[in-house]
Parts: structure tokens; C-alpha cells; sequence
């Protein structure tokens, strides 16, 4: 069965060695033979930046010259290989699926590289960049991230970022609140009548971390047609585990679908971003995800809507 990912980290873990072809064939957790071999429809590529690991006072100005890197580096790539669409429109989305193209998306794993300018956003736009995630795990221009400090976990979106995501779902980009503090999630619930996501997030209910979303974020993002990425990082799926496996993920897609409801749940697998015993460390192993879930009692119907029916949908619905 064919699937949509909404995100990877590949393009970051790539970027220690950009030999040509590295997108093609690698080592690593996915590539463009990986997709085809998999069945995947579309793979969302994110620019990760960990505004933490560059110097103080200029790491939001050096963050923004690897994300145009990275960038450059997929565009490269993508020519080299002549067999993946990087879609930028719901038409071009719909032409690619139609002659049974390879599909990627382009994303940004925090927002703070705008860093109070605007114009970044429309750079990031004309570059083919259709997805951004506001936060990571740092304070930004944009608001708060996740966090196990309530006062943290309670503050919302800066006067930029309450800018920046109207200005996103103007342009027909995705918002993705995987990351963002609670009160970041209710701010763009609030802000955007229509679709976002959270592009690799689980259930609170049934996993305690602060990444996850809770029973109401769920509902919430079901009732604005959204999405919500089934995370594979072991931590996400059980507290304190070092093993990612296959029945914790089916656990945390039923839950989410009980309370989302069947059409806001899809994959978000978080691959090359994610460490642990992995039942699933690569993405020609996602079909084994399929399997398990035809075992537990899913009909095939509502695996095709988690697995890219549901995603199709968002992206449509989203893109201009």
C-alpha cells in the first residue's frame, strides 16, 4: 500500500556528507530507491535546525544559511534523480500522483530561523518550503515549546509568530505544532479556521511526554480538518522505553482515531531524527506497520486513509 510521511530528518544527517547522489542511495533511514522500493506516494523532507547547538549571538542568522543548504542541497538532488516531484500546489500534487511520480514536500523543523523577518517567509516559499514547524525545542521569535515546566508550557505565540501563521495559511503553507508549547497549540486553533497538523506527535493519553498531543488537542485538530503524524521515536510511544515497536504504534493510532476521529490521523514517522531499538528504522520497513494493523482489526479501507488518503486530503485542501 502506498504512504504519505509527514516528516523525516534525513536531509539533515545527509548534509555531514552531500556527495551527489547521497538522496539517491544512502545509508541512512531514507532515501529516494527506499521511497520507490516502499510504495511511498510523498515523504516530507525537513530542514532541521537546532538553534542550540550554533553560537549565541548570531546562531538564528547561521541556522538560516543551513536551512538554504539544505534547501539546495534536496533541489540538487531531486534533478540529479529526475524521478521526484517536489510539490508546491495542490495541482502539482494531483499532475505527480496521476503519472504515479515519487513526491516530496518541503519542510522547516523551526521557525525561529525567520528571525522577526518577514521576508524569510517568502524566501522559504519561493524556494518550494511548504510546511514549517514553529518551534523546536527552544523559545523563538515565534513562541514556546513543548516543555515540563508549566509556566513554559502555558505560554503561546509571540506577536510574530501570531503574524507569521496567518500569513502561512494566506500563502497556502502548512502550520505544523509538533514542538509547540500547549499554549501555542490553542493559539493557532484559534488563529486558522481551516487545516494544520502535527506533523510527528502521539496520544498524552497513553504516553506522558509533553510532545504528545492530548485527548482535546486531538479533538481539536479533527474538528479543523487537520492531521496528526504517528511519531515512531520509542519515547513518544511508551514512557522510559528505548524500543520503538510496531504494537505500541498500533495502540497509538487506534487511540487517536477514537478521539480525532478516523480522518485526522496519518504517519509522521520522524525517521533519521529518532534513536532506540526500532522495529521500523527504515522506511522499506513501514509496510510491516500495514500489516500489523490489517492483523488488529483495521478493514484496509481506513488503513489507506491512515496511511495517505488522509494526507492527500490536508494537502489538497491546503496547498494553492
Amino acid at each position: 500500500m502506498k504512504f504519505i510521511d509527514l516528516h523525516c530528518d534525513t536531509l539533515s544527517k545527509v548534509m555531514e556528507h552531500p556527495l551527489p547522489g547521497v538522496l539517491e542511495r544512502n545509508s541512512r533511514a531514507v532515501d529516494f530507491t527506499g521511497m520507490e522500493e516502499a510504495g511511498c506516494l510523498l515523504q516530507v523532507f525537513a530542514s532541521f535546525l537546532n538553534l542550540g547547538g550554533y553560537p549565541e549571538a548570531e546562531r538564528e542568522e547561521l541556522a538560516w544559511q543551513d536551512a538554504l543548504a539544505m534547501n539546495h542541497l534536496f533541489r540538487e538532488e531531486a534533478a540529479r534523480a529526475g524521478r521526484i516531484v517536489t510539490v508546491t500546489s495542490a495541482d502539482s500534487l494531483v499532475r505527480a500522483e496521476e503519472k504515479g511520480r515519487l513526491c516530496a514536500l518541503l519542510s522547516i523543523e523551526e521557525g525561529g530561523i525567520l528571525n522577526q523577518e518577514r521576508e524569510r517567509l517568502n524566501v522559504l516559499h519561493e524556494r518550494g518550503v511548504r510546511l514549517i514547524t514553529l518551534t523546536w525545542n527552544y523559545e523563538n521569535c515565534l513562541g514556546f515549546p513543548n516543555s515540563t515546566d508549566a509556566g513554559t508550557m502555558a505560554k503561546g505565540l509571540k506577536p510574530f509568530g501570531k503574524e507569521i501563521v496567518e500569513a502561512m495559511g494566506a500563502k497556502g503553507m502548512i502550520v505544523d505544532v509538533s514542538h509547540l508549547s500547549d499554549g501555542g497549540f490553542y493559539d493557532v486553533a484559534g488563529l486558522l479556521k481551516g487545516p494544520f497538523v502535527a506533523s510527528h506527535s502521539n496520544s498524552r493519553s497513553l504516553c506522558p511526554h509533553p510532545r504528545n498531543l492530548t485527548d482535546d488537542m486531538l479533538r481539536i485538530l479533527g474538528e479543523h480538518g487537520g492531521l496528526a503524524g504517528l511519531n515512531f521515536c520509542p519515547r513518544f510511544l511508551r514512557p522510559d522505553q528505548n524500543a520503538s515497536e510496531i504494537d505500541d504504534m498500533v495502540r497509538h493510532i487506534r487511540h487517536m482515531v477514537n478521539e480525532a476521529g478516523l480522518e485526522a490521523v496519518g504517519l509522521g514517522s520522524d525517521l533519521d531524527g529518532i534513536s532506540g531499538d526500532l522495529e521500523i528504522s527504515n522506511i522499506r520497513q513501514i509496510p510491516l506497520l500495514e500489516r500489523a494493523l490489517k492483523k488488529s482489526g483495521f478493514p484496509e479501507s481506513a488503513i489507506e486513509k491512515i496511511f495517505w488518503k488522509n494526507a492527500l486530503r490536508l494537502l489538497r485542501d491546503t496547498l494553492r
